[in-house]
């Protein structure tokens, strides 16, 4: 065994790394709330952050995916004028906040018969307080349906505030077949739990107001 000088000993016994530390003024505030670091759900390997609702969000019951065979890409159409409007694609989603007689189901049955009429295709979901829903058709029909809901009055549904999102025009093809509603599945024990809980909330937010 080769002895080793008393340098290297003394050297591999003393520590030379250097610690920086951060200045003090980019400390983090002891007397401050520690918020907890937010990170999102994992799934088999892959994150999952907040979706949008969508019918199409269905799970897959089987553990492998079906992949559809690559279909070959059409040439889209970007030529338009006043002969051919009608043939461009648009779609837009929408979200109203108000109070809704019968659950809703009055408001989705007359918002179901309009979308039939104008062959809009997409899908709608209407409850007691907000009603939300994906339209999707020619320019016209999505023009006409957005102007309908700036135009619409009953004395038994008040809409309170109308938000319309994602529209754009100029689609290739359309992601549903048909309009669809989406039905309100929850046993009666479930709603009077949900019911109860609002109520809960509303009086507890009304002690802090």
């Amino acid at each position: 065994m080769i002895p080793s000088p008393v340098s290297k000993k003394i050297r591999s016994r003393l520590n030379l790394s250097i610690h920086k530390k951060p200045h003090f003024l980019f400390r983090q505030n002891l007397l401050l709330d520690k918020k907890e670091k937010w990170q999102p759900k994992l799934k088999k390997g892959h994150p999952e952050f907040e979706k949008q609702f969508d019918i199409l969000n269905r799970q897959v019951t089987g553990f492998r995916k079906y992949k559809a065979p690559p279909t070959k890409r059409e040439e889209i159409k970007k030529e338009y004028d006043i002969t051919n409007f009608h043939e461009v694609k648009s779609k837009f989603r929408f979200e109203i906040k108000g109070f809704f007689e019968d659950g809703g189901n009055m408001f989705c049955e007359e918002l179901y018969r309009t979308a039939k009429r104008l062959y809009i295709v997409g899908w709608i979901k209407c409850r007691k307080r907000f009603a939300t829903g994906h339209f999707q058709g020619d320019s016209y029909t999505i023009s006409y349906m957005r102007h309908w809901f700036d135009m619409y009055s009953s004395d038994r549904n008040k809409i309170e505030a109308l938000k319309i999102f994602d529209e754009n025009h100029g689609i290739p093809n359309f992601d549903y077949y048909n309009i669809t509603i989406v039905r309100d599945y929850r046993t009666p024990g479930k709603k009077k739990m949900h019911l109860i809980q609002g109520q809960d909330f509303l009086k507890t937010k009304a002690l802090f107001n």
